[in-house]
């Protein structure tokens, strides 16, 4: 029985990713790599290379994630600086306001930027009291806006908690040295950043080469990535063997992207603890030139500085606190500040303001539209759209909002059933322990990090279609293809808060008679159980946010509110549109608020 926890529990895992990941990536393989005999060919990917429209797909696929990428770092590095070397008022708020773009599905967020920058948006209304409206949307800077607007705390978190882990005294001494500024930057800041930057670029780089959502309604017709035609060959074409040859070349970039991450991500500094505090959390001693003070950094040891979702929120108090006047007077300077000063400063102040505006902008022109409605004398504000949510007449998606509501809950609810006990066993027996074949079992775990959500959607199609395993027209092939792609999330949760596990308290448990079962639930697990439902509230957002893999896999009584969303954006009815995408966003934010809440109370 001693053994039980290290070894039968791993079985599930590997038989539900073996029946529900790996056969499906098969079939994708099988369906690509043979002609129409049968036999092992690379016809289908040949005239995937071989076609110029395709291999024009692949350039524009790559083109915008780079521009993405490339836009996305530089308006994030000066954030990351900004929040780690500077103290200044409303520091906190701004730090909240980068979380935002990580609690929002993606569908709210291509609404939002369609309400703020469309040819009849806030924005063009702008521009027509000053200028003429401009065509703001579906184009490629588009695109590259509103990936830049849901990656760019990826940047800033990377960065910023590897900048705030580094030993102030490494700059200091060459500070000593007589090193200036950018010398000090160059020879000592940056080789330390370095593997963060790189490592949120590719990882930036990864999540623009596989987006659809944005693509597809912010791209228009005539933009198309790799994700989006595997949609269409799948989907309204119905030709599976070049669908599976698109998801084959992209399948070969996505997998080379996630080596270079993991690769790079190795290489990052460890950020651990240098001191422990009561509360759990880790201090760090930082000079900070805006101040000239040393100021004590306080960064929790949370699963959520390891998660794309959230990142580390790190609390600088000053040694001792500054109060806000003197706040202000240390950042804009006392007296009048010199004209090298001056212009810095305003540009800093401008910087955060823009930043802090195009993040709310989206979110506030949702909310804000869904409360306009027309009448006899002009525009007005009223709860009438959100009345109709229990109407399913004028749905786009045949089922009233409401009952979208009721689904979306449900599959992330059976989604968090599955996704908790997979993410926490894989973390478990992979946490401290060595044994044979230990890489190939972590590599296939994380596999699907680097997979689509539609190449997964179109992975179960092909391989459970037919057959006695058939699932075509149910509800629990949309749960299993939430479950893939929220257990990851919960198994970084559950490593964070393992990591933060003393094993020897384990081990004076079983020195007292426990057994290894006993020692497990009755010591470990109370310990991790925070990381625990932290993962679980990620795998609901996750759940409850997704749009591509439900959009091949649903039937129209199980659709979701992204998809009702999707629907009434196709229909140019942006008000009820809008008021579902409130009611989604509140699901998300009460999610995210729980984990909050958690790691208020546990440490995290």
């Amino acid at each position: 029985m001693s053994r039980i926890p290290g070894n039968i529990p791993i079985l599930f895992p590997l038989i539900f990713l073996s029946l529900f990941f790996i056969i499906p990536m098969v079939s994708i393989l099988q369906t690509g790599l043979q002609n129409d005999e049968g036999d092992l060919s690379l016809t289908h990917v040949g005239e995937v290379v071989n076609n110029s429209y395709y291999r024009h797909v692949i350039g524009f696929t790559i083109e915008q994630a780079l521009y993405s990428a490339l836009t996305t770092m530089a308006l994030g590095l000066p954030a990351a600086y900004l929040l780690t070397k500077h103290q200044f008022p409303g520091k906190s708020a701004i730090r909240a306001l980068l979380t935002v773009p990580f609690v929002l599905p993606t569908i709210t967020v291509a609404m939002g930027f369609i309400l703020l920058f469309g040819k009849f948006g806030l924005v063009n209304d702008l521009l027509a009291l000053f200028w003429t409206r401009q065509s703001i949307l579906y184009n490629l800077p588009s695109i590259v806006l509103a990936h830049t607007f849901f990656n760019f705390a990826i940047v800033v978190r990377l960065v910023g908690t590897s900048w705030a882990g580094m030993d102030p005294k490494l700059e200091q001494a060459a500070e000593s040295l007589g090193a200036p500024p950018h010398r000090r930057f160059l020879h000592v800041t940056l080789p330390h950043l370095l593997p963060a930057i790189l490592g949120s670029f590719i990882l930036t780089f990864m999540y623009c080469f596989m987006s659809f959502t944005i693509v597809l309604v912010l791209g228009g017709p005539t933009l198309t990535t790799l994700e989006v035609a595997i949609y269409t060959e799948s989907s309204v074409i119905f030709n599976r063997e070049m669908a599976s040859a698109l998801a084959i070349v992209q399948l070969c970039f996505t997998i080379f992207f996630l080596y270079l991450y993991t690769h790079i991500s190795s290489k990052l500094p460890d950020i651990s603890p240098l001191s422990s505090v009561p509360n759990g959390k880790s201090t760090h001693i930082i000079r900070t030139k805006s101040t000239g003070r040393s100021v004590l950094a306080t960064f929790p040891s949370s699963p959520l500085a390891d998660l794309r979702s959230s990142g580390s929120t790190a609390s600088c108090h000053s040694i001792p606190p500054l109060h806000p006047r003197n706040r202000l007077r240390a950042f804009f300077g006392k007296g009048i500040p010199s004209f090298r000063t001056l212009p810095r400063k305003i540009a800093i102040f401008l910087y955060i303001v823009i930043i802090a505006l195009v993040i709310i902008g989206p979110v506030f022109e949702v909310v804000r539209h869904s409360l306009i409605v027309d009448g006899e004398g002009g525009e007005s504000y009223s709860f009438d759209r959100y009345r109709e949510l229990w109407n399913a007449e004028g749905s786009p998606a045949n089922v009233s909002p409401i009952d979208a509501t009721i689904n979306s809950l449900f599959f992330a609810f059976m989604t968090v059933m599955l996704a908790v006990p997979l993410g926490t066993i894989i973390a478990y027996v992979l946490h401290g322990r060595s044994f044979k074949g230990k890489n190939i079992l972590t590599a296939i775990f994380m596999l699907p990090l680097g997979i689509s959500a539609i190449t997964l959607a179109l992975g179960l199609i092909r391989g459970y279609s037919t057959g006695f395993l058939s699932m075509r027209g149910s509800w629990y092939w949309i749960v299993i293809a939430h479950t893939i792609l929220a257990y990851p999330f919960v198994m970084r949760s559950v490593s964070s808060s393992l990591k933060g596990f003393n094993p020897t308290q384990r081990d004076a448990a079983m020195s007292l008679g426990a057994s290894r079962m006993v020692s497990f639930f009755r010591v470990e697990l109370p310990q991790i159980l925070p990381g625990i439902i932290v993962g679980a509230i990620f795998a609901l957002a996750i759940s409850v946010g997704e749009l591509g893999a439900t959009y091949m896999l649903y039937k129209p009584e199980y659709a979701t509110l992204p998809m009702v969303i999707f629907r009434y954006i196709g229909i140019r009815d942006y008000g009820m549109g809008s008021a579902v995408s409130v009611v989604l966003m509140l699901i998300v934010f009460l999610a995210f608020f729980g984990i909050e809440k958690v790691g208020k109370g546990s440490g995290f």
